[in-house]
């Protein structure tokens, strides 16, 4: 055996001291254990630094992502930021607070201020992403949802609400009122355009309100409730542009600067949810001229929904003639012609009701006459009551240069399209016309299929109960706003037309042509347009 080996078996199995034996099992039980906490203390050790990596690396990704948002963008100059707002903003709609259920509309403008108080500082100073209107459209009442909504567009916008539209049908908004006479007096020194429909201002005493950069006003009672408006006074060097849709028994009692005014429309408004008292839609003639005595500087006026009477007993009044110096264009638009008719034949003489305000008024620069006719095609006979009148007050204007007629058939509200005949021209074409209208001849004759029929023929355009027409209207004329505001629809055939009806749509057109656009007396040098609606 190799002596190591028997050195080995004499070192591992010789007896030993017992104290000796002892302190050696001291020490490797100390040894065990003292490797046990350093271990333990390894793995706490590796679980912290597991969680200090999570957290930097989860502090890294939060700092890049703000870092991407804000180091672009806050560094910009406010001038420059400004104009980027601005094109962000150029398709922004108007804001419409609508009642609760309703979903209210987001605005990128309305964003922009809720990013950071750099961006909203500089979006509150951009005046012009504000510019479109606030329209406030409750229905048929306010609830404390819509006064919540209107809170904070007072607050929000402040100097920036320069549009503000508001709907109030009074019978049913008994509580909130208080709340939108505030807002529009909060706005009366910076607001533009103002447009008011129903009583939404009360009291025995007359509002004044002091509006010195106010462009444009709409006023129109409510026609649900039929409520008078309060007296209101306008102090506004600025104001060019007022529609009043208003009971002849209102006009009184307020006061605008008619003689500034360059744009009028004058009329009741219609709303498909209820019918006005029959009272209300004559306006007495004296009424009319009175308002209309001091509108020196008109240039565009406009006459909806009015039925001129005048007194039937007795001496009638010395009315004073009403020269429009610079009227460039007049409108005519009567939409329910047709039943205003059943109580004309009762109460007044056989006559056409605009004959006698005709008759008052003189236009000596008139360049532009629109002539709307909501009566049945096959009913001519209010024409040869009107033709002799309107085509004297004609030939008394002689720069006229455009004369458009539209004849409109009020009667089959139920269908959804209608069919246009639209025939424009020259004199040489109703030279043409005189004769049986050609078929071929798509110059003199087109048939057009309109996309949508309008309920009401007026500048208000389509009411229901969910959308008042009152919040747009439309500056154009009528017949541009329906007829002229692009095709109506595709061009059909001519054929699609009834023969009886071509033939009663021919007759027509031979008297207004003869009567009135065609007539040797008449201005020649002028263009002429007539439309037909069948």
């Amino acid at each position: 055996m190799h002596p190591q080996a028997v050195l080995q078996l004499l070192r591992t199995h010789a007896p030993a001291d017992p104290t000796e034996l002892d302190a050696i099992q001291s020490k490797a039980e100390f040894y065990d254990a003292e490797l046990a906490s350093w271990q333990q203390r390894l793995d706490a050790a590796l679980i912290l630094v597991n969680l200090l990596q999570t957290k930097v690396s989860d502090l890294g990704r939060k700092k890049e992502i703000f870092t991407s948002y804000i180091a672009p963008i806050r560094p910009l100059p406010a001038e420059l930021l400004s104009q980027i707002f601005v094109i962000a903003c150029e398709e922004d709609p108007d804001f419409d607070i609508f009642p609760v259920g309703r979903p209210t509309g987001f605005l990128t403008s309305h964003s922009l201020v809720h990013v950071c108080k750099f961006w909203r500082t500089v979006a509150l100073d951009t005046r012009s992403i504000w510019h479109h209107s606030v329209n406030l459209k409750p229905l048929l009442q306010i609830d404390r949802d819509i006064t919540d909504r209107l809170q904070s567009v007072r607050e929000l916008y402040g100097q920036n609400l320069v549009r503000l539209y508001v709907h109030l049908a009074s019978k049913h908004a008994w509580w909130g009122v208080d709340l939108v006479r505030d807002v529009i007096l909060r706005s009366q020194n910076h607001v533009k355009s103002l447009k008011l429909v129903g009583k939404v201002f009360e009291g025995s005493q007359p509002e004044i309100l002091s509006a010195p950069l106010l462009e444009e006003l709409m006023l129109s009672a409510d026609v649900a409730t039929y409520e008078l408006v309060s007296s209101v006074e306008f102090h506004s060097p600025t104001l060019t542009k007022v529609f009043l849709y208003y009971p002849p028994s209102a006009l009184p009692r307020l006061s605008i600067p008619r003689h500034q005014l360059t744009y009028l429309s004058l009329g009741f408004p219609m709303f498909e949810y209820s019918t006005p008292v029959e009272g209300s839609m004559w306006f007495p003639l004296e009424t009319i001229l009175n308002f209309l005595q001091n509108c020196s500087s008109l240039l565009h006026l406009n006459f909806t929904y009015i039925n001129i009477s005048y007194p039937i007993q007795g001496v009638p009044p010395v009315l004073n003639p009403v020269t429009l110096p610079r009227l460039r264009t007049l409108e005519i638009n009567d939409p329910f012609l047709r039943t205003a008719s059943i109580i004309r034949a009762s109460i007044l003489p056989p006559v056409h009701q605009w004959e006698s305000l005709i008759t008052y008024l003189s236009a000596p620069s008139l360049k532009r006459f629109d002539w709307i006719i909501p009566e049945r095609i096959n009913s001519p006979t209010p024409l040869l009551y009107s033709i002799p009148s309107i085509n004297h007050f004609l030939r008394t204007t002689r720069r006229i240069q455009i004369i458009r007629v539209a004849v409109c058939d009020f009667e089959p509200l139920a269908v959804q399209r209608t069919h246009i005949l639209r025939i424009c021209g020259t004199l040489g074409n109703f030279s043409t016309l005189r004769s049986t209208p050609s078929l071929a001849n798509e110059d003199v004759l087109k048939l057009a299929t309109q996309r949508k029929y309008p309920l009401y023929f007026s500048p208000v355009m389509i009411v229901n109960e969910t959308a008042s027409p009152l919040v747009h209207p439309q500056h154009c004329s009528y017949i541009d706003n329906i007829l002229e505001g692009g095709e109506p629809g595709t061009y059909g055939p001519v054929e699609a037309v009834l023969p009886e009806r071509l033939r009663s749509l021919h007759s027509l057109s031979r008297l207004l042509f003869e009567g009135l656009l065609g007539a040797e007396q008449g201005p020649v040098d002028c263009e002429r347009r007539l439309y037909l609606t069948v």
